[in-house]
């Protein structure tokens, strides 16, 4: 049985806790067991579908009550409908009863959401109720295992129905009161906190790990699991391996077929079985497979282009608060509702949250999509609408749509015109996407010529193929080909490594010589050189022992890091232990990352088949070079070594040593490798198995030990105090560590041993001493060793010195008494103040009258506040607690109190620090504090303010700086009625701070409590700062403080800045730029600087550019510290995700950050680091970089060539570019199908547009279909020649386009005016206002003047000036041969000339108005054809005339 393992999962990751990636990254090594979860009262158990989780606690649940416990397996489904007792069996029933009279054993609930479907907020509720409604009060002595999915509300639902109760408190409510006044935890608080850390657990139910993969195949009947684990690991598939669901279909799939099918055939099949009819439940209607598999593929189809995660099941779907989901309904609504369920209630689907579900894999949705536009395809869709969906054309470019590039690689499997236009357009999706496995041997071959051809010029884009993607794609086939694009040359280090990525994947031998060939050479980035490495050990490549010799001769050819990666993958099949020696010993050392040799290095130890010869060699190897240098210091660690980073290495090699003989070497060996270890040499893993394993040696084994850590310690550092030879040996987490159950017995024979040396027996009797099993009879154990050493006077004297009190035993003494006796004071003063809160508790609730009688009402109120403050952190901001009052009283004290506190803040008259002496402006009165908790209790009436007068008002405002955390909450009613209250007093004790001196730091709690303050109580302030700057305020005079007024400069602005309006900002702005003409110290310019920025970019960045393109570049200039803080603060740094910031103003800064902030001057840290100013400016280039790279736009895409186009960018300018397309992509492809459109798609293969762009891609294809129309046997091509009139010829081609509509647009005749003057056709989605617009000219009878100005005079300012009219097409007919005069030149030109001519203009005019409209040129040829052309063409043969976007 394979024990699975939980991870917890803190509240802030539970929606990750279903992902396989996020929970693998957390590793299995520290995961809990069920031993460990049973510990707990409340345990919920997240995991994704097929996890396992349900199997896992019915055998929890059976294996507890066969131990005899009372434990029970419920459906929480079940538990929603039906009481509990009802579901289950008499026995079960039986031992709830003997449980529920028991009141000591502990139940365990198991709760499994296996039928989660069924479901809702409601009656997931109703079962936790159900539960707790047949314990009872037993709640405390039941445990609750909750299987549930990565929902939060399930998590505080559990808390909120099933709490952990405390145990019943004896103690009476005065008690209680006297302990939270006394600021004393009482047990309700106490419970609480104590409780939800051991009681409650959030855990993750771990995938399967490698190991128990392999055990879990072996348990389903494969004969051979090392190899289909190995299957998988080469394939980097073992992500399909680590739920037991999937892994089983694997296993079946293994034992039939002997191998890992395609991709593709996986997914099939998966299919296949996941929407098999159900036999483990009735269902709701018969469904045979395929019509499963075809419903689910129109839900996937439809899913895709709405881009809705979720499919409707359920009415719970409907009061989630989450995006929409995919209602089954409107996609299948030819099918019955029973029929729908149960579709969704198969496998394939699965539980996404309340009433909702999912596609239980990403891959299996697009699959199926692209499956459907396959059948669709077969129904007689046209190519061109299939192509209309995947891809867009743009920029001259076509492009796939970011969203589709799953389908297009599906797709691409079975659609060679999808293949082909992938391979000439972007043949990355055809490594990314699908599987290209199941592509042809001609197909991957033309693929990767053509992915070689478009991405390896240039430098470095930062193209990534999925590792998985690379071991389908690859074949011993594409050899020639590898070798062909290599031997070519390629510039695109990601291109390289792809090439060299396939013929590792692909074992392609014929390949050999290229990786062998970046092996040996120095010139080849270290990453190539070391994947090359990877390719050989692939295969098995021979010279692979030569490399391992070179490099351990420490052979120029290898700088240490290709040296470091190498010995990774060469050791121990082709690297020798000797080599490895050598190698380490002259590679340096990289500071501790995650992927460097000295954490990789234990961990290949660990897991590499080594025998023991080996073992004892690499030990002995490893020893030798931790030995060099070995010496004693006095600074921690006190053992150095020259190479103490080895020790991890060194550990994991004794611990393979171990488990086979633990003979002293082996020991010695490791005791020194933990002395040696540091956290900051990596290998923590093994040392932590070491310390264990060596911490559990037998007693024979540990006094070894400690006699191998006495020699090793003495060899170093000859310590004659036998005490504090101990100590060093027996350090805190060394390898020597001694128990009195353990160590006593060998220690005390060894003291016994006259015949021992002296010195032995000296560190012995000192180790004897401290062994004493029992703390309280150590005298009695101390004694008790006087016979061992009788034989040795010194050894009985130190005995009677350990015994006899010392001085400081004496001091000790007499400090214990003084310390008990203050101790007897300190709780005869508790048990008087306990005493005197009991007896005021019971005036309070027992005799109110006397408690809140005029003369005792204000002690009554004092000593009620103390305690409030004490109770929450509630209270602890504002002093007021009525629940408080409620809960130790009753509602009508907590009135009373609120009345004479009403009267309490009244009675006072709190000082401001201006008006008290200078020494004590920095003080206040306690009482003050209770007139500040009076108001909030007095503010419980929301109408409070509007019943002050104005003294009352002026009065309140006095209270409020003894708020600690900035305003009291009430402060903004106060405001709303009395501003001017307001102003008079806290407006003028600004005014006072404002004008006072300024310190080191400047800062004004006042003003910094109006900045965080509601808006409408700090605008009340905003004239008073304004004046301040007004009347130069922030002018530095010789007495003042820089500092200071930088900091106060920098609060006045950000309260206006954050609560100005419009004109108070533009004064800002207006005040920023006078000041930075003026001479200010550096940080007061940088504050007004920010300032101007944060209002307008524009100027703001004029001035940083008047402020630093004076500046030298250098490494730490005024420039870079200018930037730093502008752009690179995380505190203070400005956004620039703003559209202020435009795409233009941001190239500028841009270059500004890379003229100033210069790549070469670049900090590279290794490890931990505290970043400074240089660190802080290349993160505000990279800020700037990025803000660039995301402008949306023409105008951010135009910015973003630019950039490329830049010398100062031209080390990533072919990235720069990949990511303008990329970006630019997914602008074109930001808008989703609706659930309409979906159902249109389906059904006719086409759907409606809902943007300018799908309205141009429609009218396109439209006009490339009247090509194809007349290159038809039987077409209207010698009627519509024959036409003269534009309007003959309009109402052809409207008709015409007309028919061929498929109910996704209309032409819509109502755009022509009575009298036929307008001779436009407009397209108009049937689903949108979007329009397409045709301006048609007969070309026989039009200059090229004429047409040339149509386009601009009559198509585009005429017909698509309205906003959802942007897309255009001027269409010419020809009839006959001729040729046209040129509108500008002295020539005359031919149809092409003139298409070229009209295609310019087309393009001048798109550029002109940003992209903001669309237009084709499209030549309708009606010239005769020629006699050869009576043959039948091609189905997808292009005609004469030509079109242009």
């Amino acid at each position: 049985m394979i024990e699975r393992t939980f991870q917890n999962i803190s509240s802030e990751k539970i929606s990750e806790a279903d992902q396989q990636s996020f929970l693998v990254s957390l590793g299995w090594a520290r995961g809990s067991t069920w031993d460990d979860l049973l510990q707990s009262k409340r345990v919920l158990i997240i995991s994704e579908a097929g996890a396992g989780k349900t199997y896992e606690c019915r055998t929890q649940a059976t294996h507890l009550w066969s131990a005899g416990e009372p434990a029970f397996f419920v459906e929480l489904a079940a538990l929603a409908t039906d009481e509990l007792r009802s579901l289950l069996d008499a026995d079960e029933e039986a031992r709830l009863d003997a449980w529920l009279t028991s009141q000591s054993e502990v139940a365990t609930f198991f709760l499994d959401s296996i039928d989660e479907l069924k479901l809702t907020l409601g009656s997931f509720e109703r079962a936790l109720k159900r539960l707790k409604k047949c314990i009872g009060n037993q709640l405390h002595r039941a445990r609750v295992v909750i299987t549930t999915r990565p929902i939060p509300f399930d998590e505080q639902l559990v808390r909120n129905v099933l709490p952990v109760p405390p145990a019943p408190s004896s103690e009476s409510n005065e008690e209680a009161f006297a302990k939270v006044a006394m600021g004393e935890p009482h047990a309700q608080h106490d419970n609480k906190s104590k409780n939800q850390s051991a009681e409650w657990r959030s855990v993750a139910l771990m995938p399967l790990s490698d190991e128990q993969i392999v055990v879990f195949c072996r348990q389903q009947g494969v004969s051979d699991p090392d190899l289909l684990f190995e299957d998988l690991r080469r394939r980097n598939a073992l992500e399909f391996a680590r739920r037991p669901q999937d892994l089983i279909e694997l296993c079946a799939d293994w034992r039939e077929h002997k191998r890992i099918r395609t991709h593709r055939d996986q997914v099939a099949t998966n299919v296949r079985v996941k929407l098999l009819p159900r036999d483990d439940r009735p269902e709701t209607a018969e469904l045979s497979v395929d019509m499963a598999i075809e419903g689910a593929s129109r839900l996937a189809l439809a899913a895709q282009m709405t881009r809705r995660l979720t499919i409707r099941h359920s009415a719970a779907s409907d009061v989630v608060d989450d995006e929409a989901a995919l209602d089954p309904a409107i996609i299948l609504s030819d099918w019955q509702p029973n029929e729908r369920k149960a579709l969704l209630e198969r496998p394939l689907f699965g539980f996404a949250s309340y009433g909702r579900v999912r596609f239980h894999h990403r891959s299996v949705a697009e699959y199926l999509a692209a499956e459907r536009l396959i059948t669709l395809r077969r129904k007689g869709v046209t190519f061109r609408a299939l192509k209309r969906l995947i891809f867009a054309e743009t920029k001259g470019k076509m492009i796939v749509r970011p969203s589709k590039r799953p389908l297009a690689g599906w797709l691409a499997l079975q659609e060679d015109g999808i293949f082909e236009l992938l391979r000439d357009n972007e043949p990355a999706v055809l490594l990314d996407e699908g599987d290209p496995e199941s592509l042809t041997q001609a197909q991957r071959n033309q693929a990767l010529r053509a992915y070689a051809e478009r991405y390896g010029p240039g430098g470095w884009r930062g193209l990534q193929v999925p590792h998985i993607q690379v071991h389908r794609f690859a074949s011993k086939e594409l050899a020639d080909g590898i070798d062909r694009i290599w031997r070519r040359g390629v510039e695109n280090p990601d291109v390289r490594e792809v090439l060299i990525s396939l013929i590792e994947a692909g074992r392609i031998e014929d390949c050999a010589e290229i990786v062998f060939d970046i092996t040996q050479d120095i010139a080849s980035p270290a990453v190539e050189r070391i994947m090359a490495i990877d390719a050989l050990v692939a295969l098995d490549d021979e010279r692979l022992g030569n490399i391992a010799s070179s490099i351990a001769d420490a052979d120029d050819l290898w700088p240490d890091k290709v040296a470091r990666g190498a010995v990774l993958r060469l050791f121990p099949k082709y690297m020798s232990v000797e080599q490895l020696c050598r190698t380490l010993r002259w590679t340096k050392r990289e500071k501790r990352s995650v992927g460097d040799l000295d954490w990789q290095l234990p961990r290949l130890i660990a897991g590499s088949p080594l025998d023991l010869p080996v073992l004892e060699e690499l030990r002995d190897g490893l020893l030798a070079l931790v030995s060099e240098g070995l010496s004693w210091r006095k600074m921690w660690p006190h053992i150095s070594s020259d190479w103490p980073y080895l020790s991890g290495a060194l550990a994991a090699t004794c611990e393979r040593g171990l488990d086979i003989i633990q003979d002293e070497a082996w020991l010695h060996a490791g005791a020194l490798a933990l002395r040696l270890h540091h956290r900051d040499h990596g290998g923590d893993e093994s040392i932590k198995s070491l310390h264990e394993r060596l911490s559990n040696l037998n007693a024979e084994g540990n006094a070894r030990l400690f006699w191998l850590g006495h020699a090793l310690l003495q060899s170093l550092y000859e310590a004659k105090d036998p005490r504090r030879r101990l100590a060093e040996i027996t350090t805190l987490d060394g390898p020597v560590q001694l128990r009195p159950d353990r160590d006593l017995t060998w220690v005390s024979e060894g003291l016994g041993d006259t015949t021992r040396d002296t010195s032995e027996r000296a560190i012995l009797l000192e180790a004897a001493i401290r062994l004493s099993p029992d703390r309280d009879t150590w005298k009695e154990h101390v004694e008790g060793l006087r016979h061992l050493i009788v034989d040795q006077p010194s050894f009985v004297q130190r005995l009677d010195d350990w015994l006899k009190p010392s001085k400081h035993d004496k001091e000790h003494r007499r400090w214990e008494k003084k310390q008990a006796e203050r101790k007897k004071q300190e709780e005869r003063r508790k048990a008087k103040d306990r005493a005197s809160w009991i007896q005021f508790w019971r005036e309070v609730a027992n005799q109110p009258e006397n408690a809140f009688s005029t003369e005792q009402s204000w002690n009554t109120a004092w000593h009620l506040w103390h305690a409030m403050r004490h109770d929450g952190d509630d209270s602890r901001s504002s002093g007021w607690n009525r629940r408080f009052i409620e809960e130790q009283f009753n509602q009508e004290t907590a009135d009373k109190l609120r009345c004479v506190l009403m009267n309490i803040w009244r009675d006072d008259h709190p000082t401001f620090p201006s008006e008290r002496p200078e020494g004590e402006r920095d003080t206040f009165l306690v009482r003050w504090q209770l007139g500040l908790a009076a108001i909030y209790a007095e503010a419980e009436d929301r109408d409070w303010a509007a019943k002050l007068s104005n003294a009352e008002a002026e009065l309140a405002a006095r209270y409020a700086p003894i708020e600690l955390n900035g305003l009291p909450q009430w402060i903004e009613g106060l405001g709303d009625r009395h501003p001017n209250a307001l102003d008079r007093t806290l407006g003028k004790e600004l005014s006072w701070e404002l004008s006072q001196p300024l310190g080191e730091h400047g800062n004004s709690g006042l003003l910094q409590g109006i900045g965080y303050a509601p808006k409408r109580v700090a605008r009340l302030f905003l004239p008073r700062l304004e004046s301040w700057l007004d009347a130069k305020g922030d002018r530095i005079n010789g007495a003042d403080n820089a500092t200071g007024m930088t900091e106060r400069v920098r609060q006045v602005t950000r309260v206006i800045l954050k609560h100005g309006n419009a004109s108070e900002i533009e004064r800002l702005r207006e005040r920023a730029l006078q000041r930075l003409e003026q001479q200010l110290p550096f940080a007061l310019r940088l504050i007004w600087l920010r300032t101007l920025m944060r209002i307008d970019p524009q100027a703001g960045v004029e001035k940083l550019a008047d402020q630093i393109e004076i500046v030298e570049p250098s490494e730490r200039s005024d420039a870079v510290t200018y930037l730093a803080r502008l752009f690179g603060d995380s505190q203070d740094g400005i956004g620039l995700s703003d559209e202020s910031f435009t795409p233009r103003l941001l190239l500028r800064l841009l270059r500004l950050a890379y003229r100033h902030v210069r790549i070469k001057d670049d900090v590279h840290h290794e490890g931990a680091y505290s970043p400074d100013t240089r660190d802080d400016a290349e993160q505000a280039r990279n800020n700037i970089a990025t803000a660039l790279f995301n402008a949306k736009g023409e105008e951010g895409f135009a910015a973003k060539l630019e950039m490329a186009a830049d010398p100062l960018c031209a080390h990533f300018k072919d990235r720069i570019l990949a990511v303008a397309e990329e970006n630019w992509a997914q602008e074109i492809d930001a808008n989703a199908f609706d659930e309409a459109q979906a159902v249109a798609l389906d059904r006719s293969g086409e759907a409606p547009a809902s943007t300018n762009e799908a309205m141009f891609a429609i009218m396109k294809d439209r006009l490339s279909d009247l090509d194809d129309l007349l290159l038809r046997d039987a077409s209207p091509r010698e009627a519509w020649a024959g036409i003269s009139d534009e309007k003959v010829m309009r109402r052809e081609i409207a008709r015409e386009l007309s028919h061929a509509a498929n109910s996704i647009y209309t032409v819509d005749q109502e755009a022509v005016t009575a009298d036929e003057k307008e001779t436009d056709i407009r397209l108009r989605s049937v689903a949108s206002p979007y329009e397409a617009v045709i301006e048609l000219k007969l070309g026989d009878g039009r200059t090229a003047k004429d047409l040339r100005d149509t386009i601009e005079k009559q198509l585009v300012k005429k017909y698509m000036a309205a906003e959802h009219r942007r897309a255009g097409a001027l269409m010419v007919t020809l009839s006959k041969d001729r040729r046209w005069d040129h509108p500008d030149e002295d020539r005359r030109i031919n149809v092409d000339e003139l298409f070229s001519l009209l295609r310019k203009e087309v393009e001048q005019i798109e550029e002109a108005l940003g992209g903001a409209v669309s237009v084709a040129v499209h030549f309708l040829d009606l010239r005769p054809r020629l006699p050869l052309e009576n043959v039948r063409k091609p189905r997808r043969k292009k005609s004469a005339g030509p079109s242009v976007g």
